[in-house]
């Protein structure tokens, strides 16, 4: 794979436009504790936030301020087997989250090693089931 932002879902093309110029290197993917489904993707950006929701609608509202989201991020919300299904592509490495200990994002090549990760989602999955 190319391009790591290939392995994300495809979206509506109002939310592709919003999301285009983000870099891999911003996109936090993120396994919800609960997966409702209601919200599929978040573009952070400070205080502003605009939620993608499963319908396509886009859902634009101001967050509390919140230091972990304090820069510009697209925060894509996928069950653990996406996860590990776009981890087997191109390695994701755990991100430290106070909200959330499941997220994840793109490493900064391919090759680096993934045993680390994958027993870490493993573990995730174990829990969740």
């Amino acid at each position: 794979v190319a391009d790591p932002l290939s392995l994300l879902p495809r979206r509506p093309k109002e939310w592709e436009r919003n999301v285009f110029h983000i870099p891999a290197s911003e996109v936090r993917i993120m396994a919800p504790f609960m997966w409702t489904g209601v919200v599929v993707e978040q573009l952070r950006d400070g205080r502003r936030a605009d939620l993608l929701l499963h319908d396509g609608r886009i859902d634009r509202r101001d967050m509390e301020r919140d230091s972990f989201w304090s820069g510009r991020s697209r925060v894509v919300i996928l069950p653990l087997p996406d996860i590990r299904r776009i981890h087997d592509q191109w390695m994701l490495t755990p991100v430290i989250c106070p909200d959330n200990p499941y997220t994840f994002r793109f490493a900064d090549h391919s090759g680096a090693d993934r045993a680390p990760t994958s027993r870490l989602l493993r573990k995730l999955e174990e829990e969740q089931s």
